[in-house]
């Protein structure tokens, strides 16, 4: 449906595309696709923005209010700070981040660590043993485990503790603590270094790291990928006598700067041969350039990276490319007060 209303708008059938648009909403867009929807929205005409907020508002004051569903439909549609920040208020309603009395740790020893004032220690000695059980914990957790720059077990109870909510709510209506917990950035330094040294957009190689390795710099897999960007030890040899370079020890790959300088230069690359196509880059990232030039091919001359992310053959590749290019948005709307504005 996102693409029908892209394809109406191109058309110039706006009526048409705004239809398209309404019932893809309904549908409680995630992720990329929602980020399209919502795009898409701030180019229709003034009038159907104002009608939008309005009928926002009056859902917001529904008797029984039911500020998860109302979340999940408006928030691909309305653009505007005031509607955006009506939403945030419901998300946090429908979060119910509230503590409820003492918090169920399933582990005894890293919870006499944490109260002791050694958050860092109960979290390295057993990170399974943080309270998880309801959404409140888990959210409280993943912000324990992002303060002790543990940014993989972050993730992974971020996103428990959307897993226990009775509705899936956009990320970017979550209360910024847990945010930043989705969506950690435990190198800021390193990575703003690579990307400006390679000329990347610093929040694209942030979202590759994150989906990647999940920010772990000892990440291995079953194939021999190494490190937060997950380089293939031929393909980081190859990419540093590019740079003139001496080619990396496997071990080497471990290392943040190492990964993170010779994953921008590969990204640099794709992007230099791609027309500086983000989401041909990225795809190609995971599934090699060959085939994502057939994917190219198949999507056509459109503008929209939607059209090419829809051509994508491979579901792990497209799921992949949806998943770096909105933690990219992410990334740069969550940290940006972190990280200097580049020019990238």
């Amino acid at each position: 449906l996102v693409l029908a209303a892209i394809a109406s708008g191109e058309l110039g059938d706006t009526a048409r595309g705004t239809v398209f648009l309404e019932q893809a909403a309904a549908d409680h867009l995630q992720g990329f696709w929602a980020l399209r929807a919502l795009r898409l929205a701030g180019t229709l005409p003034p009038s159907t923005q104002r009608r939008w907020s309005q009928e926002l508002h009056t859902s917001l004051a529904a008797s029984p209010p039911r500020p998860g569903d109302t979340v999940r439909t408006w928030a691909a549609l309305t653009t505007g700070p005031l509607e955006r920040r009506a939403l945030q208020r419901a998300a946090a309603t429908a979060l119910g981040l509230r503590g409820t009395g003492a918090m169920s740790w399933g582990g005894a020893v890293a919870r006499q660590l944490w109260e002791n004032g050694l958050p860092t220690q109960a979290s390295r000695w057993n990170p399974r043993g943080f309270p998880r059980t309801s959404a409140f914990e888990a959210a409280w957790s993943a912000h324990q485990f992002l303060l002790a720059n543990d940014p993989s077990w972050a993730i992974r109870l971020a996103d428990a503790a959307l897993q226990r909510l009775a509705t899936r709510l956009p990320a970017d209506t979550l209360p910024i603590s847990l945010q930043r917990s989705l969506f950690p950035l435990p190198f800021p330094g390193p990575v703003l270094e690579a990307a400006v040294r390679h000329g990347v957009d610093w929040p694209l190689l942030a979202a590759v790291a994150r989906e990647e390795s999940r920010w772990n710099p000892s990440a291995l897999s079953a194939v021999g990928a190494r490190g937060l960007t997950q380089m293939m030890p031929r393909t980081a040899a190859e990419t540093a006598a590019r740079l003139g370079l001496e080619p990396p020890t496997p071990e080497d790959l471990f290392r943040p700067t190492v990964s993170l300088r010779l994953g921008a230069a590969e990204l640099s690359r794709l992007l230099q041969d791609l027309d500086g196509n983000a989401a041909a880059a990225t795809a190609a990232y995971n599934a090699g350039e060959p085939q994502t030039r057939l994917w190219l091919r198949f999507a056509g001359p459109k503008s929209d990276p939607s059209w090419f992310v829809a051509a994508i053959g491979f579901t792990a590749t497209r799921s992949y490319t949806e998943d770096v290019l909105w933690a990219q948005h992410a990334y740069r709307t969550i940290w940006k007060s972190v990280v200097p504005e580049t020019g990238r």
